[in-house]
């Protein structure tokens, strides 16, 4: 009875020392440090606690563990306006509604949303004096939105193109984009060039909330058992030999 306690024993020290650690996995939310507004005419920086040795301390993350994904969640009301200019000759274009609102954070765009926008008639070009496209604008209805996507651009386990996740904050260039839908007629968005006026493309807002956050998926790799480990586990088992051999001799 006491061999097998020892032999049990002994097969029990050899697969903790031989079997690999599993990897853990789980996920970290951080908010926004400030709520900014997303325009379509310039980029703007969304801030964030980068996966630096700091953020993973004060979350109890293990310092080797490395980034899987990283989900952004951006909570925000819809707003601003759309510039259209009509190149049709005396024909004027009806917009209609919904349009589309987009969002571009880190080079990705999520899948785009509808958004209630004004649905105005803009005039036709004119010939007389000289060639003029008619021009106007969208207004776009102030929507609540949430928006979630991965904004993880991969790269090596120490660094991600545009966008540094190891540093101790991270910016994220953002943009909204609005698409107007044209019910009738010749429209486009954006800027002409002289001798026309220009007009500016893409005044869409999206004002984003505080509840905007960046999850972290994180990883630790699997621990692989070393030499020593196994050297250890075949004294274990040499050991647990002779005591059984003691023993059948006292018997």
């Amino acid at each position: 009875m006491i061999s097998q306690r020892i032999a049990l024993a002994s097969a029990a020290a050899l697969l903790s020392l031989v079997a690999p650690a599993a990897s853990s996995a789980a996920t970290t939310t951080t908010p926004i440090l400030t709520n900014p507004t997303i325009n379509g005419a310039t980029n703007t920086n969304l801030n964030f606690l980068g996966f630096d040795n700091a953020f993973k301390t004060a979350n109890g993350i293990p310092l080797n563990a490395v980034l899987n994904n990283v989900l952004l969640t951006a909570k925000g009301t819809t707003g601003g306006s759309v510039s259209l200019i009509n190149f049709v000759p005396g024909a004027p274009a009806v917009v209609g509604s919904p349009g589309t609102f987009n969002l571009t954070v880190n080079g990705i765009s999520p899948i785009s949303q509808t958004n209630a926008n004004s649905t105005p008639t803009i005039a036709g070009a004119t010939t007389i004096p000289v060639y003029t496209p008619g021009s106007g604008m969208a207004s776009i209805t102030p929507t609540a939105k949430t928006f979630m996507w991965n904004v993880f651009n991969g790269g090596t386990l120490s660094t991600a193109p545009n966008g540094p996740w190891f540093s101790s904050t991270v910016s994220l260039a953002s943009m909204s984009d609005f698409i107007a839908n044209v019910a009738s007629g010749s429209l486009t968005e954006g800027v002409f060039s002289p001798p026309f006026t220009t007009l500016p493309g893409d005044n869409s807002t999206f004002s984003l909330l505080s509840q905007t956050t960046l999850t972290y998926d994180w990883s630790t790799p699997t621990d692989v058992p070393g030499p020593l480990p196994l050297l250890g586990a075949a004294a274990a088992f040499g050991f647990s030999r002779r005591i059984r051999n003691r023993i059948k001799a006292s018997v």
